[in-house]
């Protein structure tokens, strides 16, 4: 679980990984109905009246006034098609880490799991039918299943080491993880009912945090030293892996954009923890954050329009959404310890 969108069950990376949201504007005061209209037929033979409407914002009553008093429901709030979907997250809100499920919007947030010991790092699969997982419930780290409505939850890797922070490859068949079984964390992929495990990268650096690209062409991880860490990308085949980022702070937790051309990545190179976008080639790195910010793992939305991320510092965050160039953050869950690694599913 060392690592959004994200694990934090790697004791040591879990404690190194790190609120600040405008408050909810009051609720205006909105007359009941507009002073009425008194009218001479003598005075006015052709007088019509047109009803007034006010647009208000989302969420807040609206009343049309007429001749005749008319009562009208308060509108219902819109909710933008980008933010429907379900989001999986891990929350410490709890005694232990433990997976949370929410509409895209915040709403209906609710617990997944209910392990003694800690479930981080979840990942929807293609389907929306399974998430992917690590927990250490069987004491050391493995990368389970678990069907969407919390039932059935399974073990694939069954190793004596440890395994962590799963993706799926796009049409669902493979799982790609990172594991020090090796004596060093290397990405590592098998099928996704965990057969055929076997090491992916070779080179001679840890690596952590493997996300796979929409494409099926990529896996991103990103790796170094507490210090300083680097993107990186490899073929889904093992081959070429090639540097993307070169800095002297931490570049890590990337994550592909849906149609495979942009990075969106946690950076601290401005002094502060922030989100990142650039090319899938590494070219044209740009601060989607404010400043200051306390930013990180960030998730795209299915339709590439929105990223969620955590925000929040010693480790109390919340899950916030923002548009992909940054504007327009809104908080969707309660600011508590440790939530992060959003991960988001959108019916086709």
């Amino acid at each position: 679980m060392s690592g959004i969108p994200v694990w934090l069950g790697l004791p040591q990376l879990q404690c190194t990984l790190f609120d600040n949201c405008p408050e909810t504007p009051s609720r205006s005061s909105v007359p009941t109905r507009l002073p009425s209209v008194t009218t001479t037929l003598e005075l006015f033979p052709t007088l019509t009246l047109t009803p007034t409407i006010q647009i208000l914002k989302p969420g807040i009553p609206t009343e049309i006034a007429t001749r005749r008093p008319t009562t009208i429901a308060p509108t219902q709030t819109h909710v933008p098609a980008s933010l429907i979907g379900k989001l999986v997250f891990f929350s410490g809100r709890d005694a232990t880490l433990q997976i949370y499920i929410a509409n895209a919007d915040g709403t209906n947030e609710h617990r997944l799991t209910s392990s003694i010991k800690d479930d981080g790092s979840p990942v929807w699969s293609p389907t929306g039918q399974t998430i992917a997982f690590d927990s250490n419930r069987d004491g050391n780290y493995e990368i389970y299943l678990i069907n969407s409505d919390g039932t059935n939850p399974r073990n694939l890797t069954r190793h004596s080491s440890n395994d962590y922070q799963p993706t799926w490859s796009p049409n669902g068949q493979i799982i790609a993880f990172h594991s020090d079984r090796d004596g060093i964390r290397k990405i590592f992929v098998m099928n996704s009912d965990g057969s055929d495990q076997r090491r992916l990268t070779n080179s001679s650096i840890e690596e952590y945090h493997p996300v796979w690209s929409p494409d099926g062409r990529f896996i991103a991880f990103h790796s170094g030293s507490s210090s300083q860490e680097e993107i990186y990308v490899v073929n889904s085949d093992g081959t070429n892996t090639r540097r993307l980022t070169n800095n002297s702070t931490r570049d890590w937790f990337p994550a592909w954009s849906p149609d495979s051309k942009l990075i969106a990545f946690s950076s601290n190179r401005d002094s502060d923890e922030s989100v990142y976008i650039m090319n899938a080639d590494g070219s044209s790195p740009s601060r989607v954050s404010p400043r200051p910010s306390e930013d990180r793992f960030p998730s795209w939305s299915p339709d590439g329009q929105y990223i969620a991320f955590s925000q929040g510092s010693d480790g109390r965050e919340a899950i916030y959404i923002m548009n992909a160039n940054g504007t327009s953050r809104r908080k969707i869950t309660p600011v508590s310890k440790y939530n992060r690694f959003a991960s988001w599913w959108m019916p086709q």
